[in-house]
C-alpha cells in the first residue's frame, strides 16, 4: 500500500506539486493497493514540528473489496506554508485496535509553500 501527493508513478518527483495543489493550499493524497481493500483505515498525519514523532488522524476511510490504483482519497486543507509533513495509514479493526503505520518507503515528506492566506470552511 502506498500513499503519493500526485496521481502518478512510483519514480516522480514529489517535490513537483501540481498547480491544482499550489492554487488551493492542499496536498491531495492518493493510494494505491497491491489487493483489493476492504475494512476500516485511518489516514494519519505527522509534521517536521514534532520531528514526526507524534501521529495525528486526519481521515477514516472504510473500504468493501476496492481496488485501487492511484485513486485520490484525501485532500489535506489543513497545512502550513512551508511545514514539512508524512502520511501513513492503518487499518483499524472491530475492536479499535490498529496495525502498525503502513507509509511509503522509503518515508517521503511533502510540502507546499504558498504566498497568500486561504480561508477553508465546510469543504469549500
Amino acid at each position: 500500500m502506498v500513499i503519493q501527493d500526485s496521481a502518478s508513478d512510483e519514480d516522480s518527483n514529489l517535490e513537483h506539486t501540481p498547480l491544482y495543489c499550489q492554487e488551493n493550499a492542499c496536498i491531495n493524497l492518493y493510494l494505491s493497493a497491491d489487493e483489493l481493500l476492504s475494512g476500516n483505515f485511518v489516514i494519519l498525519r505527522s509534521s517536521e514540528e514534532t520531528n514526526f514523532t507524534i501521529w495525528e488522524d486526519i481521515k477514516y476511510l472504510f473500504f468493501a473489496d476496492d481496488e485501487l490504483i492511484n485513486q485520490l482519497v484525501f485532500q489535506d486543507f489543513t497545512i502550513e506554508s512551508g511545514v514539512k509533513y508524512r502520511y501513513g495509514i492503518q487499518k483499524e479493526n472491530r475492536e479499535r485496535l490498529r496495525s502498525p503505520i503502513l507509509h511509503e518507503n522509503p518515508i517521503r515528506t511533502h510540502s507546499i509553500d504558498f504566498e497568500y492566506s486561504y480561508l477553508y470552511r465546510d469543504g469549500l
